[in-house]
C-alpha cells in the first residue's frame, strides 16, 4: 500500500514512470493520499499492544495500550469483584471475540479488555485465575480452527 502511494506520487511529481498507471480521470494526488492514510491503518495495527498487569497491593487490574508513540494505562480496581466471565461475542463477517468483564458484588459489570484469538483465551483466564484469586467463567464455545 505504501508502495502504491509513492508510486503514484513519483508518476504524478516527476513524470518518471515506475509501471503503475493511474486510471484517466482520477486524482493521482488523491489515489496516494488515500493510499498513505490506509497504509498508515495497517502500520498502527501492526504496531498496537495490550498488557494486562494485576497489581496486588493495590487490587488494580492494569490494561497497557501501545498505539504509535505512547501508551495508555487504565486502571481498574477489583475491590468488590466477585468473578471476572469472558463470553463469546460475534463480530463483523463472523469474527469472534472474546470480551473480559468483571462482575462486583453490586451487580454492575465493568469491561476490561477483548480477545481477539481463540487460542488466547484459555490461558489468559487461567493468568487472570492465578494472579487475582477471582473465580474466571468463559461463556460460549470455542471454534476448531
Amino acid at each position: 500500500m505504501l508502495g502504491v502511494a509513492v508510486a503514484l506520487a513519483i508518476y504524478k511529481f516527476s513524470g518518471y514512470d515506475v509501471g503503475l498507471h493511474p486510471a484517466k480521470g482520477g486524482s493521482p494526488l488523491l489515489a496516494s493520499l488515500a493510499c498513505l492514510v490506509i497504509a498508515a491503518l495497517f502500520i498502527y495495527t501492526w504496531f498496537a499492544q495490550r498488557c494486562v498487569v494485576f497489581d496486588t497491593t493495590s487490587r488494580e487490574l492494569i490494561i497497557a495500550s501501545r498505539g504509535y508513540s505512547q501508551w495508555h494505562e487504565r486502571r481498574i480496581s477489583l475491590i468488590g469483584c466477585r468473578e471476572i466471565y469472558i463470553r463469546l461475542s460475534h463480530g463483523m463477517r463472523g469474527k469472534t471475540k472474546w470480551p473480559a468483564y468483571a462482575k462486583f458484588a453490586d451487580q454492575h459489570d465493568q469491561y476490561l479488555t477483548e480477545i481477539l484469538n481463540d487460542s488466547d483465551v484459555e490461558p489468559f483466564a487461567e493468568s487472570l485465575k492465578a494472579s487475582t484469586g477471582l473465580p474466571v467463567i468463559i461463556y460460549g464455545e470455542k471454534q476448531n480452527a
